[in-house]
């Protein structure tokens, strides 16, 4: 049986991607003084094939948000499945703002 690794950035970059690829919602930023900013996005192994994630987002102004967390849920779990061969153990999915189409630049 062939064994492949897929490192913690590979995995931020694939988790990232699926995130902007759904136009309701965006990753946190926020930016604090002194040029620091905090990361929206965590992750802990457990075992060879399973994370846990914490991800921080904003979602688009009149969107319904369970519904709008739940399509990402299932496209981070098909794509990290599907992509590396890692299962999602717990995905904590944190809104942290609303955001109107307005305001992306």
């Amino acid at each position: 049986m062939k064994r492949f690794i897929v490192d913690k950035s590979s995995l931020e970059t694939l988790i990232r991607l699926t995130v902007d690829k759904d136009e309701d919602i965006c990753l946190y930023s926020r930016k604090f003084l002194r040029k620091f900013s905090n990361t929206p996005l965590r992750i802990k192994y457990s075992g060879n094939s399973s994370l846990f994630i914490s991800i921080d987002v904003t979602v688009k102004f009149g969107r319904e948000i369970g519904k709008t967390l739940d399509r990402l849920s299932k496209s981070l779990s098909e794509n990290l499945l599907n992509l590396a061969g890692v299962q999602i153990k717990s995905l904590e999915l944190n809104v942290k703002d609303i955001f109107d189409e307005k305001e992306v630049d």
